[in-house]
């Protein structure tokens, strides 16, 4: 898959995730908001450390703007801090609603105002071989989450394992 769809692919998965944690934020969905927040940061760091350092060393692309560290921080420090929250918590409904928005405000500028560029430009493979340097950054974070946290990552809903 090249940088590109893949990355609107997981600009989709995260659409989805939100849209469903803001359904069950009601019913105290920790573990789906939790999935969110691991999603997010994969996301992020597949973005901050391969593909917007690739795009910034390319002369044709590296006019094109980039990412809105600004906005990455944020949505970060939101997911923290909601993550602190105690169960039930008042806060939590609006707190999400703010970071959804700058999340999906996020994503939507870079749909808009990046990827088409970059895809004007860069030839399909080279789009495709740093697409499978995002794949392998993204796979081996998830490795290393699954080995620190293995409970986390754990599927079978009929397991006694508390939530986190």
């Amino acid at each position: 898959m090249n940088a590109i769809s893949m990355l609107r692919a997981e600009h989709d998965s995260l659409r989805a995730s939100l849209r469903r944690v803001g359904l069950e934020a009601g019913a105290g969905d920790r573990a789906g908001f939790l999935a969110l927040k691991r999603e997010v940061e994969l996301h992020y760091v597949v973005e901050e450390e391969t593909f917007y350092p690739a795009i910034h060393a390319d002369p044709r692309t590296f006019e094109f703007g980039g990412m809105d560290r600004h906005q990455h921080q944020r949505v970060a420090a939101d997911l923290s801090g909601m993550a602190a929250l105690p169960a039930g918590s008042a806060e939590w409904p609006a707190r999400f609603d703010a970071m959804r928005g700058r999340l999906c405000a996020l994503m939507d500028d870079e749909e808009r105002d990046i990827f088409g560029k970059i895809s004007g430009v860069m030839r399909p493979e080279e789009l495709a071989e740093l697409g499978l340097r995002m794949a392998a950054v993204r796979s081996g974070m998830e490795a290393a989450a699954r080995m620190r946290n293995p409970r986390e990552f754990h599927q079978d809903p009929g397991d006694d394992w508390p939530s986190r």
